[in-house]
């Protein structure tokens, strides 16, 4: 897998939002994603180890765990190295 050369906040967080919007299945956890992606968007800093974690562990309470798509794993790595 080939890394992206850059990584902007708004298109981090148009991923992440997309990620989030297929496979979050609990909207009160959705809106929390989405409060600390809209401050992001305001300080222009991407917490995303935090979100990261957050999300997983949400999936383990959920005992949701099917694979992500191959796309989606190639999004996460990249936003690992770029904001991670």
């Amino acid at each position: 897998m080939k890394l992206r050369q850059s990584y902007p906040i708004q298109e981090a967080i148009r991923d992440l939002e997309t990620i989030f919007d297929k496979t979050v299945t609990d909207a009160d956890f959705r809106k929390e994603l989405q409060i600390i992606l809209d401050l992001s968007k305001k300080s222009g800093r991407l917490p995303f180890r935090s979100i990261f974690e957050k999300f997983i562990a949400q999936r383990k309470k959920n005992q949701f765990y099917s694979d992500l798509p191959d796309e989606d794993k190639e999004i996460i790595e990249d936003l690992f190295h770029f904001w991670g």
